[in-house]
């Protein structure tokens, strides 16, 4: 195989890469307007659930978070931090932070860039 035909294989790869994430986001909006037209109908006739091409549908009901802002997130570990005696909890949290992160590996990597 060639240089030329693997560079032009990979940038087919990227497009339809780039293609199905797109078309992923579409069908995950289109599942949550589907979701929530069953879950109305559900709750319009009162019925816990419904059978259909055997297989039983149901609501259920369960805890969720939601996500918080990286800001959210800074400050609030800096309180925890704080409430626990810390002397300085900003280097203390950047020590965690960093301590969580894997070692640093030095990779190559190909970058494509168009010409004008």
């Amino acid at each position: 195989m060639s240089v030329r035909s693997s560079i032009q294989e990979i940038s087919k790869i990227k497009a339809e890469i780039k293609r199905n994430l797109a078309k992923n986001r579409e069908l995950r909006k289109r599942l949550k307007v589907l979701d929530k037209s069953v879950l109305d109908y559900l709750e319009k006739r009162q019925q816990p659930g419904v059978k259909w091409n055997g297989q039983a549908i149901y609501k259920e009901t369960k805890m969720s978070t939601s996500r918080k802002k990286n800001l959210e997130k800074e400050e609030d570990s800096l309180d925890i931090l704080r409430n626990y005696g810390i002397k300085n909890p900003k280097k203390a949290l950047q020590k965690i932070l960093d301590a969580r992160k894997g070692e640093c590996v030095e990779k190559t990597t190909l970058k494509f860039r168009k010409f004008k």
